[in-house]
């Protein structure tokens, strides 16, 4: 079954019942600190894992509502791929709720539910008209048109049919992009006696496996993966999209800090003047002046620096967007599209917001050009743009593509014959690194499999696709790409790595072998194969795989059902029988020269008919001289 990972976060007004509402949805109290449950309101990001089902594995983030901790609840919602806004019904949208809503729109989020709390709080007949004054203080926001539940968590009223739609949300929500270079940034870093250092954040991008060399920007400094877990649950391997704490080691909880971020090595690189598309906030209380100093937050991070305007040199109120600079004091680790939020050191408050047009910015003079070479930027070539959405979506139908970068198919085409992109049975495009990427993720996936099924003869080619999350076109280029490369190889349905040959699992190798030669040692006169097995002591969950092994690789045949007799056995037994018989011969012949009784002889007799070295007329056999002599 497929999975997809998501992050849901809540956002709100203080003590508008989130982490209420989390505990309702998921059984966990978020508040951790002391100071928290002291004062009944959330300072740090509070995380639990949120059950809705097989096929969808969601992490909830509780943000702090209190404006003091404004910081904490961007660096939770940067993160996030739906967002529910709690606002309590015996209160309504409050000041904070709106600066909420503004950050969100700041930061990219798309879509959100309502959910209207403490509706115990209220009479019954009032909810409606709570809800429609709630529905016109949101509108011209991103939840106008959001769904609006009504939920009291403490009598868990309204929970099942929250939980349905958020289910429907995400189901209309695209997974995050697995295939490109992992990217984390940290919101957490602490040390367990034993363990070591662990840094804990939600994966933006791509994927970590334990043993994965990664690094920590902006220091540079690599660092191996001991460990991952998924909300206290060790696994091998964490993606997009989830909450991961990752047990590292080459780095001390000293020298690593929140805001800092894990990637592949040379994926990303560090920056500090930054070209951006800038929005200011609809209720501007102070006016934002040229190189104010400001800060400045993405993901996780927070660096003071300043803005640079280059058409004015004051804002005081606007709807359009404005093209400017930010200039920090360090570097951060962003790339274009990403989003981020300015806030003013003093007075304190949320001033503005936009997404970055070029990480690689440089010192500009103020005037007209400036601008002009800063909208061609933000716009980007048709080829560009092409790029930019490749990059995002990994990978799109033509009409699709065109339509969004807002193209010709021509360009496709030229970008196809300059080697910029790949075209697939005039269908789909691809990245020519994105390919890249896929060979890796697929032949990660094989290896994966070979290492936890080290008997099965590989992959099922249906299965690896259907994890991929790829149109089958795609799938079936990448994997021919490999089959070119003989990096892998097919084999019927089977898919395996050019160095891989099945074998025992090494933790129980010898206790195979040793039932293998106690199967050889009783010839024909063999047990059920389980009792073996048992004997043994090999764990039933890999007996199935360690028979069909060994009937694959010819070292068992089977004798009945529940019964295999060895290669040696049967090669002994036909040899034996050659020399003592005719051309022709019957049961009683084969049990006086093999010496056993019918109940052995008759299922041996009917495995030679099988394996067409003996043809069967009547009640006797004769050698078929047609069989191939691999068992003379």
């Amino acid at each position: 079954m497929n999975q997809n990972f998501f992050t849901l976060g809540l956002a709100g007004h203080i003590d508008h019942g989130k982490t209420s509402l989390t505990k309702a949805l998921t059984g966990i109290d978020t508040d951790r600190l002391k100071e928290e449950k002291e004062r009944s309101i959330s300072i740090e990001l509070g995380y639990a894992p949120f059950e809705l089902g097989a096929d969808m594995k969601v992490s909830i983030i509780d943000v702090p509502g209190h404006e003091r901790f404004i910081r904490q609840m961007i660096a939770g919602v940067a993160g996030i791929d739906l967002v529910i806004l709690a606002v309590a019904a015996d209160e309504g949208v409050m000041p904070q709720t709106k600066e909420h809503v503004e950050i969100l729109s700041f930061l990219g989020v798309k879509k959100g539910i309502v959910a209207i709390t403490k509706i115990d709080r209220v009479e019954s007949g009032f909810t409606d008209l709570v809800k429609e004054d709630i529905k016109d203080q949101l509108s011209g926001t991103i939840f106008e048109n959001s769904p609006i539940a009504l939920v009291d968590s403490i009598h868990n009223v309204g929970i099942d049919d929250f939980k349905s739609i958020v289910y429907e949300q995400l189901l209309e929500t695209k997974p995050r992009n697995v295939d490109a270079a992992f990217r984390m940034p940290i919101d957490q870093v602490f040390s367990m006696k034993g363990q070591g250092t662990i840094v804990r954040g939600t994966i933006y991008d791509g994927k970590v496996q334990e043993g994965d060399v990664i690094t920590v920007y902006p220091k540079g400094k690599q660092l191996r993966v001991k460990q991952i877990q998924v909300h206290r649950q060790a696994v091998p391997m964490a993606i997009a999209g989830q909450r991961a704490a990752i047990n590292v080691a080459g780095v001390t909880k000293e020298e690593i800090h929140r805001g800092e971020v894990l990637t592949t090595e040379h994926a990303y690189t560090s920056h500090n003047v930054i070209d951006v598309a800038l929005h200011v906030v609809n209720d501007l209380e102070h006016p934002i002046k040229q190189r104010m100093p400001i800060r400045f937050y993405t993901g996780t991070t927070e660096v003071s620096g300043q803005i640079v305007f280059f058409d004015r040199n004051i804002v005081e109120q606007t709807d359009g967007e404005i093209l400017c600079q930010i200039r920090l004091q360090e570097d951060v680790i962003v790339k274009r599209g990403d989003r981020f939020v300015i806030r003013r050191p003093s007075p304190v408050e949320t001033i503005a917001g936009g997404w970055i047009i070029d990480p690689n910015g440089e010192r500009y003079r103020f005037g007209e050009e400036t601008i002009n070479s800063l909208r061609s930027k933000r716009d980007g070539t048709p080829q560009q743009r092409v790029r930019d959405i490749l990059i995002v979506e990994k990978y799109l139908k033509i009409e699709e593509l065109t339509k969004r970068a807002n193209c010709s198919v021509d360009i496709l085409k030229r970008m196809e014959i300059a080697n910029e992109l790949i075209v697939i049975q005039d269908s789909f495009c691809i990245l020519h690194e994105q390919v890249a990427s896929l060979k890796v993720t697929f032949t990660q996936e094989v290896q994966t499999y070979h290492t936890n099924y080290p008997m099965r003869p590989g992959i099922d080619k249906a299965q690896l696709l259907a994890q991929s999350h790829l149109p089958k076109v795609i799938g079936d280029l990448i994997l021919s790409v490999l089959e070119e490369e003989n990096k892998l190889l097919r084999k019927g349905p089977y898919i395996y790595t050019s160095s891989f040959q099945a074998h025992f699992p090494k933790q129980w190798a010898k206790r195979m072998e040793s039932c293998v030669e106690s199967v050889r040692r009783d010839q024909l006169q063999v047990a059920p194969f389980i009792e073996y097995i048992s004997k043994a002591g090999i764990p039933t969950n890999v007996a199935d795989d360690f028979v069909k092994f060994l009937i694959d690789s010819q070292i068992l045949y089977m004798l009945t059902d529940k019964e295999y007799i060895h290669r040696d056995s049967l090669i002994e037994s036909i040899r034996a029988l050659k020399r003592e018989t005719d051309n022709t011969f019957d049961i009683q012949a084969v049990k006086a020269v093999l010496n056993l009784s019918r109940k052995y002889v008759v299922p041996f007799l009917e495995l030679l008919d099988k394996l067409d070295i003996t043809v069967r007329k009547d009640n006797v056999r004769k050698w078929n001289k047609n069989a191939s002599d691999v068992f003379n």
